[in-house]
């Protein structure tokens, strides 16, 4: 680091290494920061994990619920088409003896 304050002013590393302490004191900011959250209540450090976990496992059983409900509904949609399609056969049937009886008789 003592070097790279020897730079020249105003050269490209100069900028770079500008840009560089300003990262560092961001990062060192963020990382008291996170260090302070943690040592001042760790329990509040671990809410967001177990959040996440707690988020994901509840997304998990929508997603199952769903297709579930989703099976459940092509199911009763394949019910009603064996169903209509039988009302249609009894009812040609019907039409076609009625058809017929009236043909005897006439």
């Amino acid at each position: 680091m003592k070097a790279l304050r020897r730079t020249p002013r105003g050269s490209h590393a100069a900028a770079d290494v500008a840009a560089m302490r300003v990262d560092v004191n961001r990062l060192n900011s963020q990382l008291s920061a996170l260090e302070t959250a943690v040592l001042d209540d760790p329990a509040k450090a671990l809410q967001l994990p177990l959040l996440r976990r707690d988020l994901e496992a509840t997304q998990e059983a929508n997603r199952s619920a769903n297709e579930s409900t989703r099976d459940d509904v092509d199911r009763q949609y394949d019910l009603m088409k064996w169903v209509f399609g039988t009302f249609i056969v009894a009812l040609l049937g019907t039409l076609v003896t009625a058809l017929l009886a009236l043909r005897k008789t006439a």
